[in-house]
């Protein structure tokens, strides 16, 4: 007899089911796309990766800076057993300097923002008098 799947299991089927089904529709409609629109905007996908790659360092971050107190507790309990000393001096040491990779990486924001908006912006409308 095959195994049942859990009980939180079955809603998350569902959604997913009818998620699907309410996309079939749009995948129907679909055009095809020519190269050259492809390729004009492959630029402005890899600054909109980029520019979420640099908003997803922040909560990355943020939890580091809490491996401070953690790296702080598990020097003061090394002696218990199941806690070593080195790994909180490791933890201590990434909670260290995450308050300021934290700030450099939310000071940095902006100025990626706005590269990344003045980039697409530069490839969507050519500059006027340019050859």
């Amino acid at each position: 007899m095959p195994q049942q799947p859990p009980a939180w299991w079955r809603p998350r089927r569902l959604a997913a089911l009818a998620a699907l089904l309410l996309l079939c529709p749009a995948a129907a409609r679909a055009a095809a796309v020519a190269p050259a629109t492809a390729a004009q905007a492959l630029p402005v996908v890899k600054d909109g990766v980029g520019l979420a790659q640099e908003i997803g360092k922040v909560p990355r971050d943020v939890g580091e800076v809490l491996l401070l107190p953690m790296g702080v507790v598990e020097c003061v309990a090394a002696p218990l057993p199941g806690v070593a000393f080195l790994s909180g001096l490791k933890h201590l040491g990434t909670g260290l300097v995450a308050p300021f990779k934290l700030a450099r990486d939310v000071l940095t924001l902006p100025y990626d923002a706005a590269t990344a908006v003045g980039r697409v912006a530069g490839l969507a409308a050519p500059v006027a008098g340019g050859s």
